[in-house]
């Protein structure tokens, strides 16, 4: 019963359940080719998150 209690636990089954209802609405990962990834942008990102974090 201690595992019912736990916030891990419930944590897990909240994603669990917002990943079947995405997925029922249309919700697909999808892979688009022919976008550019721009590591300027990827990079900027992360320096702006290390330096909140």
């Amino acid at each position: 019963m201690k595992i019912i209690k736990s916030l891990l636990f419930w944590f897990i089954i909240t994603e669990i359940l917002i990943g079947v209802l995405l997925y029922s609405f249309g919700f697909r990962i999808t892979y688009f080719p022919e976008l550019e990834t721009s590591w300027d942008a990827v990079a900027a990102t992360g320096q702006w998150e290390r330096a909140i974090f």
